[in-house]
C-alpha cells in the first residue's frame, strides 16, 4: 500500500511542476509541455548523477520521445520496484528544442546498527540498554521510532535512580552502501540516594531488617524498580499467610538538595487479619517473613 501512494504523490508533483512558469521564459501550459520532445533525461541521487545501468534501464522517458505522463508514471513504478529508494521526485524544465527531465532519487537508509554515547559515561550496561530496546522494538528499530526508544531508555534510567537522566536520539546516514546508524546520547546525571524513610501503617518488628528487605536503607542508592518489586513480594508473602488484604506501597519526594541527591519517602504497610480475629496496629512479624526467601509456611 505504500508504493502506490508514493507513486501518486510523485505524479501529482510532476503535474504541478509542469504547470509552473520557468524563469526568463514564457510559461507554457502543462498540456503543451507534456507533448514536447524530451531532449535530456538525468537521474540524480543525493546530488550525484546516477550512472547505474540497472536503474537507467528502468526509465521509459527516453531522449527523442514525446513527454508522456504514462511513461513518467511507469518509470517511477519501475524504480520503486528495486526497493532501494524511498521517494522519487520528477522535475521538468524547458530546454532548447524541448523539455529536460530530472529524476531525483531518495535512497532508503535502513538502520543497520544502534550506538550509545555516554556523557560522560553510560552508567548502565550497554547490554541492558540493548535488551530493553529489543524487547519493545526489536534489535534495530526504524528511524521513525527513535523518539519512542529515547523515552523508553530515559524511563529505564529513572527506574534505576538516575532521575535527571536525558536521552537524545540522532540518525547518522552513511553511503556506499546507503545505511543509517541510530545514536542515543545519554546523560545519566547523578544517581539519587535514599534519605529519610518513614513507615506508615502497621510497624514491622524490626525496622532495619524490613528496610534491608525492601532495599530502602537510608544512604543506599535509590532504585524505584527494585523497591517496588520487593514491596510487592513482601505483600504477597503476607497474603500467603492468610492476611488477604495486605498491601505495601511507597511514595518518594526529592529532598531540598534536589532530585539528584537524596529521596525522602514513606512506605505504607497494612496487614489485614479480616476473618482471623482483630487486626493489631503493631504486631510481631511471622517467622521467616523478613528473611527475604520463600516462606516455608504458605498456609
Amino acid at each position: 500500500m505504500i508504493r502506490p501512494l508514493l507513486r501518486l504523490l510523485c505524479s501529482v508533483a510532476l503535474a504541478t511542476t509542469l504547470s509552473q512558469p520557468v524563469a526568463a521564459q514564457a510559461p507554457p501550459s502543462s498540456v503543451s509541455r507534456l507533448g514536447q520532445r524530451i531532449v535530456e533525461v538525468r537521474l540524480v541521487r543525493e546530488g550525484q548523477t546516477v550512472d547505474d545501468p540497472t536503474v537507467l534501464a528502468l526509465v521509459e522517458t527516453r531522449v527523442g520521445d514525446l513527454l508522456s505522463m504514462a511513461q513518467v508514471r511507469a518509470s517511477i513504478t519501475h524504480i520503486f520496484g528495486l526497493g532501494r529508494f524511498q521517494d522519487v521526485q520528477v522535475d521538468a524544465v524547458d530546454a532548447a528544442g524541448g523539455v529536460a527531465l530530472r529524476y531525483n532519487l531518495i535512497p532508503v537508509h535502513s538502520v543497520v546498527r544502534v550506538d550509545f554515547r555516554g556523557d560522560p559515561k553510560l552508567a548502565l550496561s550497554e547490554d541492558l540498554l540493548r535488551d530493553t530496546i529489543a524487547a519493545r522494538f526489536g534489535a534495530v528499530p526504524p528511524v521513525g521510532r527513535a523518539p519512542e526508544v529515547a523515552r523508553l531508555l530515559q524511563q529505564l534510567y529513572h527506574d534505576r535512580g538516575y532521575l535527571t537522566a536525558t536521552v537524545a536520539p540522532s540518525a547518522v546516514e552513511k553511503h556506499d552502501p546507503d545505511r543509517t546508524i541510530l545514536v542515543f546520547t545519554i546523560r545519566p546525571g547523578r544517581p539519587a540516594t535514599i534519605g529519610n524513610v518513614r513507615i506508615d501503617g502497621d510497624q514491622p518488628a524490626s525496622r532495619d531488617q524490613f528496610l534491608q528487605l525492601v532495599r530502602a536503607v537510608p544512604g543506599r542508592p535509590y532504585q524505584p524498580n527494585i523497591i517496588k518489586e520487593q514491596l510487592d513480594n513482601y505483600a504477597q508473602r503476607l497474603r500467603r499467610r492468610s492476611h488477604y488484604e495486605a498491601v505495601a506501597s511507597y511514595t518518594a519526594a526529592p529532598s531540598h538538595d534536589g532530585p539528584g541527591s537524596n529521596r525522602e519517602g514513606s512506605i505504607g504497610r497494612r496487614r489485614s487479619d479480616r476473618g482471623l480475629g482483630p487486626a493489631h496496629p503493631r504486631f510481631p512479624e511471622p517467622a521467616g517473613l523478613l528473611e527475604g526467601g520463600r516462606d516455608a509456611d504458605t498456609a
